[in-house]
């Protein structure tokens, strides 16, 4: 179904309602004016609202592809009636009709299921057989009328004078015949044409264009056409059949690269698998491959070199262990007035050469002579503000241990 006018170009005037029941080859008239219209269960049923009337009440249906229409008034209300549907397959019998009125702009949608006016289920009596595109090349005789590329199809459809319903489940049934070829089922290959609506392909006598080179399993050949080549997705059988010759031009060529390599003079005519990947793209995946694996290698040796150093200059602070004798040396020397600071620094540079301590710039254990516990040097008598001497008390002999730090401070300053 659609709109159109009967003229050789587009008029100005209110379209009329056209249907084809042939597939489109021809036209018949079926109402006059536009209207809203859908086709519901499968074909079986044709609906349509005028679009002349503000405020439609009436729907149109048929059931014999349009060739008579009844008339159902489905409302008395006014609406603003806004559109036509039915199920989006067109497999259903039910029919909606969608409006809303003008003062309250309420909206109001009337659902019409035909099957309460068509009651009976089709049969096999109410299906005729019909052969698709019938008028298409029906001039070349019987054996090709209806053939489209190659197939000539038949379907079961209802017929016009049925009262019956198909059903929203219903299956179409048709059948396909392949057809003899035909040079309609070919078109014209590279540098050929037809003239003057002819099915004869003929060569261009102007081309200067390069002849059809291909490249098969790894060898270049020259492909010599008598003009005609089929239509892709055609399926006819016999008949008709142009050949086309293939000459080795006895040259290997790359089949992804489409591009000569060398000449193979003493090639064997045998058929050779692809190579695969071409030649350039190994190539450059080895280069890739390579590159890597040294920029590994080099990163590798940086950071071990970097851990070796890192190792070897690691700093280590030692101390000493004190004795007590020492340590109450210091302590006294350290409540002295500032004017004794050069004493303290004697008494401490003595006390660390007493101790004895070998230095190590190492991670390993400190060596350290063990001190006796027997022979402590006592510590010299200072004289006091006062004029009096303070005797260095006598303590045990144990000595207390100092600590190993790796940090950066010292701990003596």
């Amino acid at each position: 179904m659609a709109h159109g006018h009967v003229a050789d170009a587009l008029q100005v005037t209110k379209p009329d309602v056209y249907i084809s029941t042939d597939g489109g080859y021809s036209w018949s008239m079926t109402l006059s004016g536009p209207h809203y219209y859908q086709i519901g269960d499968h074909g079986g049923l044709l609906v349509a609202v005028s679009k002349d009337e503000p405020n439609p009440q009436i729907i149109k249906f048929s059931t014999d592809e349009g060739q008579c229409w009844h008339e159902y008034k489905f409302t008395d209300e006014k609406l603003n009636f806004t559109g036509l549907l039915t199920e989006p397959e067109g497999k259903s019998s039910v029919v909606m009709l969608w409006g809303y009125h003008s003062k309250t702009k309420k909206w109001r949608v009337h659902v019409i299921n035909f099957r309460d006016i068509i009651k009976r289920k089709c049969g096999d009596g109410d299906y005729e057989s019909w052969l698709s595109h019938s008028s298409h090349r029906s001039t070349e005789g019987a054996s090709t009328a209806g053939c489209l590329l190659g197939v000539r199809e038949t379907f079961y459809r209802l017929k016009k004078d049925s009262l019956c319903y198909n059903g929203y489940d219903h299956v179409v049934v048709n059948t396909s015949v392949p057809c003899t070829c035909t040079r309609e089922d070919y078109e014209c290959d590279y540098a050929y044409y037809r003239p003057g609506g002819s099915d004869d392909c003929v060569k261009e006598k102007e081309f200067k264009g390069p002849e059809i080179d291909i490249c098969l399993h790894g060898h270049e050949e020259k492909l010599v056409s008598e003009g005609y080549r089929k239509i892709p997705g055609d399926r006819c059988k016999d008949g008709f059949k142009p050949t086309s010759k293939l000459i080795d031009l006895n040259l290997q060529c790359d089949e992804y690269g489409q591009s000569l390599v060398r000449k193979d003079e003493t090639a064997p005519q045998t058929e050779n698998q692809p190579n695969g990947f071409s030649k350039g793209v190994k190539v450059l995946a080895m280069v890739i491959v390579i590159a890597i694996l040294a920029l590994a290698s080099v990163m590798g040796v940086y950071f071990v070199r970097k851990f070796i150093l890192l190792r070897r200059n690691k700093t280590v602070y030692s101390y000493s262990r004190l004795g007590q004798n020492e340590t109450h040396g210091l302590m006294h020397a350290d409540d002295d007035d500032d004017d004794d600071e050069g004493d303290l620094s004697q008494s401490l540079d003595k006390a660390l050469a007493a101790s004895q301590v070998k230095y190590q710039d190492s991670d390993e254990e400190l060596t350290t002579s063990k001190l006796p516990s027997t022979a402590t040097k006592p510590a010299p008598k200072r004289s006091q503000p006062n004029g009096s001497a303070h005797p260095v008390p006598k303590h045990d002999t144990n000595p207390f241990t100092g600590y190993h730090d790796d940090s950066d401070d010292d701990m003596l300053s």
